[in-house]
């Protein structure tokens, strides 16, 4: 999500890296100016001598990401169905068969606003840690009819975060610190509290309180806080232990700041997911797999075996002539699809293409990632989104080649681009004469080790292989 503009590698956005971030607020070389004999204090683009410009403050001038409408009925009313990018939305809507994913067209526009406001608050929370930063815009106020980057809907409704964005846009904003949000069951998790301060609000001998919703015993308080104004402070840390779970969960982490005579100064809260342990064990199945992926599949628990011939199922990261022989007559072939030189051999019309420089990319009309949890997944609870939990696991390439029926069954993961447009699979499986091959794009292969999401995601692929009937 950390790794590209507003709606591109995760469905969701970010200004963009934190190292990009860092280089932006460093004074890069771009901040400078021309001399020119006739002309003074122009940007660039005239030829002329470059000198740093001193005292620079920045100012952002558009920050700001995608969601869409919940009142379609009411959006329709007002601007009629000739506006061709909203223009039939329900109609592809059903014909993607994303009512697998989202019950109604409704509750696809609530997810995505969620995730508009998850990014906005990246965006602003990130942009808060730099003193350098001394200002921005948020773009927009309402949506328009190819832009729903507002904060109120294109009739003036309030979205789903209406009642929380004080949180991150008032002159005082407590600030998580975090590298990921998924944990599992007995893990510590750590999160560093930073505040910025610009209120007049005196902030000696303060304290915050905070606490998980789900489990009001974990809680906790940092107390004696003096905290400067018009400057990034340090609050301290909150650390605690995941609690015994029987299913994953999405929890929010609050946090409440107190000034000294007990007032509330402000709020804000931090999601997290939390996962049993059952949930990335390894699934008992006999596994051919190519040497270095082999060693790390043994490392994570699973039974590896040294012939394709002795194997139940393949785990594979290039498919070849040989393994599109070897499903044909009954083999089961998971296939980490993550680059586009992977596919060695004839699929048909099933295709692996690369997002960066196609309408996939999601610069800058924004794209949406989602995930099914009916067949597969079902422990990972994100609503059908791809959203922080998928932190470097996001994919840069998608799978082509699959009909709007495909979407019905075959289809586990895809996504789509401004308005229910350009529908594409990013985990898809295809029957091959008489075996199964299920394909992934998302970035699973280097992270197995160091990240938890990606081992559910294979343990459920997996799961999945081993018992899925094929004629």
């Amino acid at each position: 999500l950390r790794e590209a503009c507003v709606q591109h590698r995760v469905g969701l956005q970010a200004v963009g890296t934190r190292a990009h971030r860092a280089h932006y607020v460093a004074e890069p070389p771009w901040i400078l100016e021309r001399r020119h004999p006739c002309l003074t204090h122009l940007r660039l683009g005239l030829p002329g001598k470059l000198q740093q410009k001193a005292d620079v403050r920045i100012s952002i001038g558009l920050t700001g990401s995608v969601a869409r409408d919940p009142a379609i009925e009411d959006l329709l009313k007002l601007v009629g169905q000739r506006h061709a990018i909203r223009q039939q939305v329900e109609h592809r809507f059903k014909m993607w068969h994303l009512d697998k994913v989202f019950p109604t067209l409704s509750d696809l526009a609530r997810a995505s606003q969620r995730m508009q406001f998850n990014a906005l608050k990246y965006q602003i929370e990130q942009m808060r840690l730099h003193p350098s930063i001394v200002g921005y815009i948020i773009t927009e106020f309402t949506d328009v009819h190819w832009e729903s980057n507002g904060l109120l809907d294109m009739c003036r409704n309030p979205k789903a975060y209406y009642d929380v964005i004080h949180e991150i846009n008032g002159a005082d904003v407590i600030l998580p610190q975090w590298e990921r949000v998924t944990f599992g069951e007995g893990e510590k998790c750590t999160v560093p509290l930073l505040l910025s301060h610009f209120s007049d609000a005196h902030l000696r001998d303060c304290r915050l309180e905070w606490s998980l919703d789900r489990w009001h015993e974990i809680h906790g308080v940092l107390e004696h806080l003096n905290l400067e104004r018009a400057r990034l402070s340090e609050i301290g840390q909150v650390s605690f232990e995941v609690p015994p779970l029987e299913d994953s969960v999405r929890v929010r982490l609050e946090f409440r700041l107190f000034n000294a005579i007990g007032e509330v100064i402000t709020t804000n809260h931090h999601e997290l997911y939390f996962f049993p342990r059952w949930v990335g064990q390894a699934v008992p199945a006999r596994i051919s797999a190519p040497p270095e992926l082999a060693d790390d599949l043994r490392a994570l628990g699973y039974d590896v075996v040294e012939q394709l011939a002795e194997a139940e199922l393949a785990i594979v990261e290039e498919m070849t002539d040989d393994l599109r022989m070897y499903v044909q007559n009954g083999g089961r072939v998971l296939w980490l699809a993550e680059s586009t030189d992977s596919r060695q051999t004839y699929l048909g019309n099933l295709e692996i293409v690369e997002r960066e420089g196609h309408r996939w990319e999601g610069d800058w009309a924004s794209n949406m990632n989602w995930i099914r949890h009916d067949h597969l997944f079902g422990s990972i609870p994100t609503g059908g989104t791809v959203d922080f939990a998928f932190v470097d696991l996001t994919p840069e390439h998608v799978i082509t080649g699959f009909s709007p029926r495909d979407f019905a069954s075959s289809v586990h993961a895809g996504l789509f681009v401004g308005w229910l447009h350009h529908v594409v699979a990013l985990i898809a499986e295809e029957p091959l004469g008489n075996g199964l091959l299920l394909v992934s794009t998302f970035r699973l292969r280097e992270h197995l080790k160091t990240h938890l999401l990606a081992r559910i995601m294979l343990r459920d692929m997996v799961a999945h292989l081993a018992t899925t009937k094929t004629s």
